[in-house]
């Protein structure tokens, strides 16, 4: 595996980037039962591992907010008119390419990135403090991601899909989707 930082580095999104990349990593070694790498959890694993990286950044940097979900809150808001109003993140993880560059290029040459904007806001969503965090990774050593995920997930998103207005209010700081 082979990471590259162009300069100027922003220790900020680097760190938390390294961060998002340990995560598919830690998954992929320590809880091969998730189902990490499979392509129909795709979404499920980026979401999570955007979480973590926000854990991260909210500890090294507890007076700021994470540019994680600056980033992925400002997808949302910047292609608003090719967004689906609703994202199943198991089916998207299946019609989407099925490798990173492959997903990334589609969605790209369709003017829009938005997966990872999706996903991060399912996660926050649950509302997950550190430990209870922790708590999900270890029950990604028996459980599939799926299971957890649904385990862990308001009512209104135990269905693995994603409004996109929750994804917005999530996303903007609002824990608790209203639609």
């Amino acid at each position: 595996m082979v990471w590259a930082l162009s300069e100027p580095v922003d220790v900020r999104r680097a760190t938390a980037f390294l961060a998002h990349e340990w995560t598919h990593a830690t998954l992929t070694r320590d809880a091969p039962a998730s189902g990490a790498g499979d392509p129909k959890n795709r979404w499920l694993e980026d979401g999570m591992c955007e979480r973590v990286a926000v854990e991260v950044e909210a500890i090294l940097h507890p007076r700021e907010s994470p540019t994680t979900i600056a980033s992925r809150s400002s997808e949302l808001s910047a292609n608003s008119r090719d967004l689906p109003e609703r994202v199943d993140l198991l089916a998207f993880g299946t019609t989407s390419a099925t490798t990173l560059f492959g997903t990334l290029a589609a969605q790209c040459e369709a003017g829009r990135l938005y997966g990872y904007a999706f996903a991060l806001a399912f996660w926050l969503a649950a509302d997950l403090s550190a430990d209870e965090l922790r708590a999900v990774f270890a029950d990604l050593k028996s459980k599939t991601l799926p299971e957890v995920a649904r385990a862990v997930a308001p009512a209104a998103f135990r269905s693995l899909s994603v409004p996109l207005a929750c994804a917005r209010e999530v996303l903007a700081g609002e824990r608790r989707c209203t639609h």
